[in-house]
């Protein structure tokens, strides 16, 4: 402080060593107190000197003591590094040096992490004695390429499993996928790709991060009911990571193809004279559908003047039976046009015809034109005169 008194001396000062061009203290001749005269700084000098006239001639000297009023200061106010992420624990990371300008205990550095403020969960630690902190110190990890991306797959069907339709047109979407990496900066950037499928499919993104398989021809259930997929997400490290994954997309069958008979024709011979329910022939239809779609029914489209009453059909195996007596007399090649019908929605169906030809028999007696027949003769006819003839008619 100023006017500190330093010593009491009866003098007064002559002259200051060569060193001491400024007046650092005076004197009071009469007390011979000596005071400072400006503000001590041992860090900018820690010593004067100077000659108090007295009767002996004295020469004073002052030693500035060190106080603890400098704070230890760093070379940097900011230190950067990068680390790989699989450092070894107990690697050296960087130095940090800080300096105080102040003496002995005063100006021994102390270092120590600011956890509070940084590095809480302590992955850094520093030595003491030769260490860092208490500046701002920026560690970036560089990252490692150790993780393998991450796909998620979302199937677009109702029900979630990895199915479409076969009337799904090119454009629709199959499933979606969302891929990541844990690792980070250039191993972040994932390639995506789609295998298989023989090109009815195609993948498609906006941002790389969320991708899209859909349909890019028109399927046919028909021609082939599955394709196996295989979509692969791979990173840019070195060497890079990926991840698979595979599966099979079955296509779902819609009712696109109608009953098909195995002819377009069926011609059939049986007697006039059967039993009701006996055999005649079986029809029998096809359809490539599946399920319900696929599963045929058969009926008789009745008609009028056609005698298709004469038969029945059984609905679930095409069997044509004899459902009452026939006649040839009344019609000698009765003709029926069947139907098969699917279960789909909205149901599809064909027609085929059939001819049965009927075998005469000779089921019918002759018949007398007249049921009476009244004729006069003469007493004097001669012998072998035709009086009368009669006639009958014979159904066949």
């Amino acid at each position: 402080p100023l006017n500190q008194p330093l010593v009491c001396i009866p003098c007064r000062i002559k002259a200051h060593c060569k060193e001491d061009r400024a007046t650092f203290c005076s004197a009071n001749e009469n007390t011979g107190i000596i005071k400072t005269a400006r503000v001590l700084d041992r860090e900018t000098r820690d010593r004067y000197s100077f000659i108090a006239v007295t009767p002996e001639g004295i020469t004073v000297e002052v030693n500035i003591q060190d106080i603890n009023d400098n704070a230890p200061t760093f070379n940097q106010s900011r230190y950067h590094t990068l680390i790989s992420e699989n450092l070894k624990p107990g690697s050296s990371i960087l130095q940090v040096f800080a300096s105080d300008a102040d003496e002995g205990e005063n100006g021994d550095v102390v270092y120590e992490i600011n956890r509070r403020q940084s590095d809480p969960d302590q992955y850094f630690t520093i030595d003491s004695r030769t260490g860092v902190t208490t500046a701002f110190v920026t560690i970036h990890v560089r990252d490692y390429n150790d993780n393998q991306p991450t796909m998620t797959i979302i199937f677009l069907s109702e029900d979630g499993s990895p199915q479409i339709s076969e009337g799904a047109q090119p454009g629709q979407y199959v499933a979606r996928i969302s891929v990541s990496d844990p690792d980070y900066g250039e191993y972040s950037n994932v390639n995506v790709t789609l295998e298989g499928g023989d090109g009815k499919f195609a993948l498609t993104t906006k941002d790389n991060i969320i991708y899209l398989i859909c349909v890019d021809q028109l399927l046919d259930r028909e021609e082939r009911d599955s394709y196996d997929l295989r979509v692969t997400a791979t990173d840019s490290g070195t060497p890079p990571l990926r991840a698979e994954s595979t599966f099979v997309l079955q296509v779902v069958d819609i009712n696109d193809n109608p009953p098909l008979f195995d002819q377009q024709e069926y011609k059939q011979s049986i007697p006039e004279v059967v039993y009701p329910g006996s055999f005649v022939l079986q029809v029998t239809a096809r359809d490539k559908d599946q399920g319900p779609n696929g599963e045929v029914q058969y009926s008789i489209m009745h008609g009028h003047d056609t005698h298709s009453s004469w038969f029945a059909i059984d609905p679930a195996t095409g069997i044509i039976t004899t459902a009452a007596p026939l006649d040839y007399e009344k019609d000698p090649q009765p003709q029926l046009t069947v139907l098969a019908t699917d279960r789909g929605t909205p149901a599809l169906s064909s027609s085929a015809v059939v001819h049965v030809a009927l075998q005469d028999v000779n089921d019918n007696e002759p018949v007398f034109r007249s049921n009476f027949y009244n004729v006069s003769l003469k007493e004097n006819t001669p012998v072998g005169t035709c009086f009368l003839q009669v006639g009958t008619t014979v159904r066949s």
